[in-house]
């Protein structure tokens, strides 16, 4: 078998091979260049129509008025300038900064800040050193300011009946109270805002209308238990949940009835040497003085049961 010849080949295939890949070469340089050449065409005209612009608006707005002093005295463009930035770096700091605190008169010295507008032992803090820090701050707005007005949240260390209220406020303006059935674990905590402020003559009908309440509530826990079919250890354990509620709403329909001694706090705004009377009744625990000027709507109020003592822990009942 004979081979064939590779350098005849050669002779006859790679000339005519390396003619076409220059052409190819050849061809994608050229279109390389004019683009090259559109480009900077391009970049030209979009520099003299820039340079047009600029300088139809500088005779427009710059020749004359307020901006030709900038252009005579270029030192006035950069305090403008430097004036612009400072501004908005002064804004973008008040803008971010949190809302001033609202201040009273502090013990020793010119001003105290209440730090917040709540009203309560919050979880996690002691009871007994919450209540006297309450009392200190207390007793110096007496003495500094006895005729400024604050709101207050007044603690009892029992549940009254709603009919002590205005006996127990005297001429404390009442603006809530907090009522809650006594040792019910879970009970319902019932917020009375005074529409009209310090009308306490409302409790007893309330106190008559969250009875009915409770006693609906008990009556259709008890059909919805009555309604479980107990065919296994989950529905037997829905059904006796549902019986504990409604005697639960029973024994709160219970505390709301007769006299209904439910009263455990009130908030009340009077005069600082006023509040600082009521710590000296026999069944007030604590006195805790809002900041000044606040409504009674714009409080947070965490009010606290007369059986918490100690240390509360994060998310108590109270």
């Amino acid at each position: 078998m004979r081979l064939p010849d590779l350098r005849e080949l050669d002779r006859r295939l790679v000339p005519a091979a390396a003619r076409r890949l220059r052409a190819a070469v050849d061809a994608v340089e050229a279109v390389r260049r004019r683009g090259l050449a559109g480009a900077r065409t391009a970049r030209t005209a979009a520099a003299t129509w820039l340079t047009a612009a600029a300088a139809s608006l500088d005779r427009r707005y710059a020749s004359s008025g307020p901006l030709a002093r900038l252009r005579e005295v270029p030192l006035v463009g950069v305090a403008v300038v430097v004036a612009v930035l400072l501004a908005g770096a002064a804004a973008a700091v008040v803008l971010t900064e949190p809302p001033p605190e609202p201040t009273v008169v502090s013990p020793g010295g010119d001003n105290l800040v209440l730090r917040t507008a709540s009203l309560g032992v919050p979880p996690g803090a002691d009871v007994d050193e919450h209540l006297a820090q309450a009392r200190v701050l207390l007793e110096e707005l007496a003495l500094r300011r006895p005729d400024a007005r604050f709101l207050a949240l007044v603690s009892l260390d029992r549940y009254l009946p709603v009919g002590a209220a205005d006996a127990l406020v005297d001429s404390a303006t009442p603006q809530r109270a907090y009522l809650r059935a006594t040792g019910l674990d879970g009970a319902e905590i019932v917020e009375v805002p005074f529409a009209t402020a310090g009308s306490t003559s409302v409790l007893p009908a309330l106190c008559s209308a969250t009875a009915s309440r409770k006693r609906a509530e008990a009556e259709s826990l008890r059909r919805l238990a009555a309604a479980i079919e107990p065919a296994g250890p989950e529905q037997q354990a829905q059904q006796a949940e549902f019986a504990a509620q409604a005697d639960r709403a029973d024994a709160e329909a219970e505390a709301y009835s007769g006299e209904c001694p439910t009263l455990f706090a009130l908030v009340v705004e009077a005069e600082a040497d006023v509040l600082r009377a009521l710590l000296d009744r026999e069944s007030v625990r604590g006195v805790e003085v809002a900041p000044a000027g606040l409504t009674a709507t714009e409080l947070v109020v965490t009010p606290l049961a007369p059986e918490a003592e100690g240390r509360l822990p994060t998310g108590t009942e109270r």
